[in-house]
């Protein structure tokens, strides 16, 4: 009997704080997904351009290099500016969800969060980069 076996995406958490990174590794299913784990913006940045993953949590407040510069970096270079990214904060106010929105992040996931939520939102920035290249197939057929 033959089993297709679907390749893991890989996922990279930037955090700061090793136990939040250990506590979100262990929320994410390793059968679906491999983590990668970075403690600051930086070695985020150059594990991105390396391990081209499929999805990025993102961490705001960060020593060095917080969140917000990181994503600007990530976006600015062409090997890492399609990664989605999901900002991934304990702060809850109006003003981070919103500029979370309104940056070039695909979403915000408030700290704690349970795994349900947290696998809800990284399908969802998974499936998006499906629909696209489909669109666009649909898009160059030419009807005859």
């Amino acid at each position: 009997m033959f089993r297709f076996r679907r390749r893991k995406d890989k996922i990279l958490l930037i955090d700061d704080d090793e136990v939040q990174l250990a506590h979100l590794a262990e929320l994410i299913p390793m059968k679906y997904f491999d983590v990668i784990t970075a403690m600051t913006g930086s070695k985020g940045i150059e594990i991105a351009r390396e391990e081209q993953p499929e999805v990025i949590l993102l961490d705001l407040e960060m020593p060095g290099k917080h969140g917000w510069r990181t994503l600007e970096e990530l976006r600015a270079d062409y090997r890492t500016d399609r990664i989605p990214v999901l900002i991934f904060s304990s702060n809850d106010d109006f003003k981070s969800m919103q500029r979370a929105f309104t940056s070039e992040a695909q979403g915000f996931i408030l700290k704690p969060t349970n795994r349900n939520t947290l696998v809800r939102k990284i399908r969802k920035v998974l499936v998006l980069p499906w629909w696209e290249r489909l669109l666009n197939k649909i898009k160059n057929v030419r009807l005859e």
